[in-house]
């Protein structure tokens, strides 16, 4: 999960992991370990961060390769 939940906070246009905390509610220790992968969110807080981020549950406990319909296509997967 390292750098993927960076990626989707980036990408939701939030600049740092303590501004996201703070949104979420979380400690900033919290946020940065989930954003290293040292830790999974919970259920309630994936749904939260899903909403923040503008993204699928799948896309906050999946890497991205995982949820890219459009990649299994072009390499003959269906």
């Amino acid at each position: 999960m390292a750098n993927h939940i960076t990626d989707l906070r980036l990408r939701a246009d939030i600049k740092t992991a303590k501004e996201a905390a703070k949104i979420l509610k979380i400690s900033p220790g919290m946020m940065y370990h989930i954003e290293e992968g040292l830790k999974k969110p919970s259920s309630k807080l994936a749904i939260s961060m899903s909403c923040l981020f503008g993204c699928s549950l799948e896309e906050i406990f999946l890497p991205f390769h995982a949820t890219n319909s459009d990649n299994n296509k072009t390499k003959g997967v269906s």
